[in-house]
C-alpha cells in the first residue's frame, strides 16, 4: 500500500500525519522519501521533517537506504 500526500493545504498535511501515525501504531512499517518530490537535478533535496518526527515521537528505528540511478530511468521534467 502507500500513503499519498495531499499537500493541498495544511490541514491535509495534518490528515496525513495523523493517518501515518496509526499507521505506525499498528506496526506497520512505512517507507518514506523524505524529500518530498523528485528534483529537477537528479540531486538529492532538502527533507521534510513529518517523517522524522514520527519517527522520534513514535520512537521507531530509522533505517537510511539509498536508490542511485532513479533520474536516469525516471526525471522530473514535466509531462
Amino acid at each position: 500500500g502507500h500513503i499519498f500526500v495531499d499537500k493541498s493545504g495544511p490541514s491535509k498535511i495534518k490528515a496525513t500525519i495523523e493517518h501515518a501515525h496509526h499507521v505506525l501504531q499498528d506496526g506497520t512499517s512505512l517507507v518514506v522519501f523524505p524529500e518530498g518530490a523528485r528534483t529537477f537535478t537528479g540531486h538529492m533535496g532538502y527533507f521534510k521533517r513529518g517523517a522524522f518526527q514520527l519517527a522520534d515521537e513514535l520512537q521507531l528505528p530509522v533505517v537510511p537506504l539509498t536508490i542511485i540511478g532513479s533520474f536516469n530511468v525516471l526525471p522530473r521534467t514535466g509531462g
